[in-house]
């Protein structure tokens, strides 16, 4: 069966499809994945580690000094549809046309195509083409569910969250459905009322998140398979650990992790001010760090208890830390929790602040500390909880033990391959 696959943004949104289409390589497909990453990473390489094609578009979306101007505009925004919004206007709509031609023809050398739920651009070229098409939604808090609140609202009685939804799916549709509905009737397509009939495909929406962390609501209609996490077990040649970074963990005690994803401070006295307010941080809480991505590793001078990188495999680093402090992505926190290691949440921005509340529910970390208003003394005595609170460690081992388990991605591929028996 000839599938093809399209996602766009950051690392946790590209590398869970990398890893089903690995899976649907490994079950005797011919699978092409289109993926648009608003940074720059190498994902071609997997064409010779996994045998998938791999073609990349509109890649990066913004140059890395826009990016982080964004993010930290991003960060001071104080609700979460106004982050959103933001993120589709500077991020996503520049790149529609693009998106578009790149579905267009993925539908037409395909016989099935699967798609990130933001992609309404292949979701109209699938329509279309008449081309059976799938969504992946990586998170839970974008489908209406009596059993919480839109992120960013409170959470109440299931009547007054139900209104919440509405309330939250009207903003949604006043800011994103006019653009949506002038490229369907660009391409001679019916308009759509609500995006949630846009975003989620009718055949099969994947949610690939553990059920372990946040267990299916039981009135999702059935269109909604929880199918786990989408991780490669083996990583197809992932990059080795940096040696200096091996020299470090074997020196001591095993350290704290800290790394915040693409957001990082856009000028050099942003830059500055995050080094000063991590290194306080580390020195107060008594332990080792290796600090990610904050300052370029060869302008931070290291000593015996901070060590500065660009960049590491966190498959192979985070099993080796005491606690990770991250901000919060449905992929980082899912792989800290694969490796048993507590987590300490600084959420940026939309459902890092949920992936928080996760953390804290679970037990597996503390209560997260929100980077808008971060100082050293509060994420040293996050740090500190996490690190010595035994029945978070144990709590985060279980936890881990419990993903480690799941196969989240020979799920997914049995659920495609049920539509494909299905309906193509």
């Amino acid at each position: 069966m000839r599938i093809g696959i399209q996602t766009w943004g950051s690392e946790g949104d590209i590398r869970p499809f990398v890893a089903l289409a690995s899976g649907l390589v490994e079950a005797g497909h011919d699978v092409t994945l289109v993926a648009t990453d608003i940074a720059v990473r190498d994902y071609e390489r997997y064409q010779d580690t996994l045998g998938m094609k791999v073609r990349m578009v509109a890649t990066p979306v913004l140059e890395l000094d826009e990016m982080e101007r964004l993010g930290e505009e991003m960060i001071g925004k104080w609700t979460v549809f106004e982050q959103g919004r933001l993120i589709f206007q500077s991020m996503f709509e520049p790149v529609v046309p693009q998106l578009l031609e790149a579905a267009q023809s993925l539908c037409a050398q395909s016989d099935l195509v699967i798609g990130h739920h933001i992609l309404h651009p292949l979701q109209a070229a699938a329509e279309a083409s008449g081309t059976p098409w799938i969504s992946i939604t990586l998170a839970t808090d974008v489908i209406p569910t009596r059993q919480s609140s839109p992120p960013g609202l409170p959470s109440l009685h299931p009547a007054w969250n139900r209104f919440w939804w509405r309330f939250g799916m009207k903003l949604v549709d006043s800011a994103i459905l006019g653009g949506v509905n002038e490229l369907r009737s660009g391409m001679g397509l019916d308009p759509r009322r609500e995006m949630k009939d846009v975003w989620h495909s009718e055949l099969l929406d994947l949610v690939a998140l553990s059920p372990t962390l946040c267990p299916r609501p039981p009135d999702w209609d059935d269109r909604h398979k929880m199918c786990g996490f989408l991780q490669l077990r083996d990583d197809g040649g992932a990059d080795p650990v940096p040696e200096r970074v091996e020299a470090f963990l074997k020196a001591g005690e095993a350290p704290v992790f800290i790394g915040f994803g693409s957001l990082s401070p856009p000028h050099d006295a942003g830059r500055r001010a995050a080094r000063t307010l991590l290194e306080s941080a580390v020195r107060l809480s008594g332990h080792r760090a290796i600090i990610q991505g904050i300052v370029p590793a060869d302008e931070a001078p290291d000593d015996e208890q901070v060590l500065h990188v660009d960049r590491v495999p966190h498959v192979s680093v985070y099993p080796r830390c005491r606690v990770v402090v991250h901000h919060g992505g449905a992929g980082t926190t899912q792989t800290a929790l694969t490796a048993g290691v507590p987590s300490v949440i600084v959420p940026h921005v939309f459902d890092q602040f949920t992936w928080g509340r996760v953390i804290q529910r679970l037990g597996a970390g503390p209560k997260a500390a929100p980077r808008r208003t971060l100082r050293p003394e509060v994420l040293a005595a996050r740090i500190r909880e996490a690190a010595g609170t035994p029945s978070m460690r144990v709590r985060a081992a279980e936890l881990g033990a419990a993903l480690q388990a799941e196969d989240g991605r020979a799920e997914a591929v049995r659920l495609v391959e049920e539509v494909i028996a299905q309906h193509v």
